[in-house]
């Protein structure tokens, strides 16, 4: 991996104006010795009663992510849209962050809380990161992954979220990529969703699975994600209900496999392939589809917007 370079930060867009004077997280840090490839996408929203979706992007291919081996702790670079103009949201997560009691097999969870800001309750700042390796029972990677980085602000009546999805990895050379066969990559999928319109308080966690075939002959690839939208309450409760929605993958932008551009229904994915010989592959998406429950109660047709990120292997 090259050695990483500090990304420089422009000039944001505001989302919501000016934060608190008093922003007390961590500055991230700027030494690292392995920083990965990534496909990243965002959804910003509010649980205040009802959900108020503020931002998503399409997914995009930099390098955000590293790791300093030396400190065991890994940095993510958040460049653009953070949720308040003068507020760099890139954070550095190492061992002391580490948060037992949500971590498990499949999941490392890094979190810290940020207190007091003026005016709100709390910044809290988590990263939840998809174990490789063979102790992973739901699909055991060695060359991509993916994970969640939020930056949460709240106080006694709500929070609003900033949660960045994205696949990391060692992306395969363009010259290591092979020339011929069909290959199918089998993996996962980790996402949210949210009603486009601030109605009724529900978001949706989404979990699912991914099948990709590339043929390297053709230099193509077509695919499917198949999701399950678990609706969750504005306090992210489960509500005890859940919809299966199929979405397929399409090829854009010619016949390449140097990035995987394509569409997500009616949506985008990112994406790249991993491993010394394409092993594996990571990608992200972000797409607005018609709301799995149906329409609202009073009969209209609702849309959701999703973003997630995920990976697969041979």
């Amino acid at each position: 991996m090259p050695t990483p370079t500090p990304t420089p930060t422009p000039t944001p867009t505001s989302t919501l104006g000016t934060a608190p004077a008093t922003y007390t997280c961590p500055a991230p840090d700027t030494v690292f010795d392995r920083t990965f490839d990534t496909a990243s996408t965002l959804l910003q929203y509010s649980n205040y009663g009802a959900i108020t979706l503020y931002k998503t992007a399409d997914p995009t291919l930099a390098e955000a992510f590293s790791y300093a081996s030396a400190t065991q702790r890994y940095t993510i670079r958040v460049a653009s849209n953070p949720l308040y103009s003068g507020v760099d949201e890139s954070a550095s997560f190492g061992p002391s962050d580490i948060d037992s009691a949500r971590s498990d097999t499949r999941y490392l969870v890094y979190s810290r809380r940020c207190y007091p800001g003026i005016g709100r309750t709390s910044y809290y700042q988590t990263l939840e990161l998809f174990r490789s390796g063979s102790s992973n029972d739901l699909l055991a990677l060695s060359y991509a992954s993916f994970g969640l980085y939020t930056f949460s602000v709240s106080d006694t009546s709500g929070e609003t979220n900033d949660r960045r999805y994205f696949a990391f990895g060692e992306k395969t050379a363009t010259t290591s990529v092979p020339r011929s066969g069909t290959v199918t990559y089998n993996g996962v999928v980790s996402g949210r969703a949210t009603r486009t319109k601030p109605l009724d308080g529900i978001v949706y966690a989404v979990s699912g699975t991914l099948q990709v075939t590339v043929d390297f002959a053709a230099q193509s690839y077509r695919g499917t994600l198949t999701l399950k939208f678990t609706a969750k309450s504005a306090l992210e409760r489960n509500t005890g209900a859940s919809y299966d929605v199929t979405i397929p993958l399409t090829q854009t932008g010619g016949a390449s496999l140097a990035q995987l551009n394509g569409t997500a229904g009616t949506g985008s994915f990112a994406g790249f392939l991993a491993g010394p010989a394409a092993e594996e592959l990571g990608g992200s998406v972000s797409l607005q589809l018609p709301d799995p429950a149906g329409p609202d109660s009073t009969g209209v047709a609702q849309m959701v917007t999703l973003a997630g990120a995920v990976a697969a292997k041979r």
